[in-house]
């Protein structure tokens, strides 16, 4: 007989080193308090999951590859929202530059075109997910500015 967590170890020991890589941010979201279907690990392009409130999706960077990126993550902060882009970064705007964020690698993104989508992104190199104080750095800042952009839309 073998247990849930069983399963899931013999599953991880056969994970790439995209999956592992998302498994690792996967437990820090969960550690933090934040809801994933752990049975549906790596079966879409991209894992989601819940943390406050906020939607977070975890997979390969959107960004080119030879930037050394290899993980991006992205909070949905609004979906078809009855504003337009430009008030959407109007009222976000104060929220997030309060922050103070220099990190080239974490931003919020407005789609092209009209739809009015805003998300915040956060994209890891190989490095930032070996070290745990850098890792843990990095996504609270992440979870900090979805918090935030957020809150200024409520």
């Amino acid at each position: 007989m073998t247990t849930a967590g069983g399963d899931f170890l013999a599953r991880e020991r056969t994970l790439s080193g995209l999956d592992r890589n998302i498994v690792t941010v996967l437990d820090w979201f969960v550690l933090e308090g934040g809801q994933h279907d752990e049975t549906a690990l790596g079966e879409e392009n991209l894992d989601e999951l819940g943390l406050r409130g906020v939607r977070y999706f975890v997979g390969e960077p959107t960004s080119d590859l030879s930037s050394g990126d290899v993980l991006e993550i992205a909070a949905m902060i609004t979906e078809h929202s009855p504003l337009g882009p430009d008030a959407l970064r109007a009222l976000v705007a104060p929220a997030v530059d309060s922050l103070g964020l220099t990190d080239p690698r974490l931003f919020a993104e407005f789609p092209c075109g009209d739809a009015a989508d805003m998300w915040i992104c956060l994209r890891l190199t190989q490095q930032d997910l070996r070290d745990p104080d850098i890792l843990d750095a990095r996504l609270r800042a992440l979870t900090v500015l979805a918090d935030a952009a957020t809150g200024a839309l409520q």
